[in-house]
């Protein structure tokens, strides 16, 4: 069955709260903004938040996410980055370098560093995800309501 937009879904850890999930399943990052468009806009007149899922990749390749960045800078929407920092295979970890190059180019939201090191590791994953939880806790507490 194929759905052309994400419909919301409902998470119990976040009570009657609405998100809907955007995965980068694109062959560049201008085809995944298409998308983001897209499914921001079917959703417009919905009251849910939405999850998008993006790889930090800099420089003018074809998933960089300047393009990205553009769009939410410019969209008066209340935006929060949850930048994950630790790679789950390989004990690698995004620069301070890269993260201030991403924190430059956000003019529009908030960015939140969850820096804990995870690879390979169920326990340490698991307290991401409860960190991941957290933080979009305090987010959701803060939401704007629009009239």
């Amino acid at each position: 069955m194929f759905f052309p937009f994400k419909q919301p879904i409902q998470a119990a850890s976040f009570g009657e709260e609405q998100f809907v999930v955007i995965f980068p399943r694109y062959n560049g990052s201008e085809d995944y903004l298409i998308r983001i468009k897209t499914i921001i806009q079917f959703h417009r007149e919905s009251d849910t938040s939405f999850l998008v899922v993006m790889n930090l990749v800099p420089g003018n390749g074809i998933k960089d996410v300047q393009n990205i960045l553009v769009y939410f800078n410019q969209s008066g929407f209340d935006v929060h980055y949850l930048v994950l920092s630790s790679s789950w295979y390989e004990r690698k970890m995004i620069s301070s370098a890269d993260i201030a190059l991403f924190e430059e180019a956000v003019e529009n939201g908030t960015v939140h560093l969850l820096d804990r090191v995870v690879t390979k590791s169920l326990q340490r994953f698991n307290e991401r995800t409860a960190e991941v939880k957290g933080e979009m806790l305090k987010v959701l507490e803060t939401k704007r309501v629009y009239f």
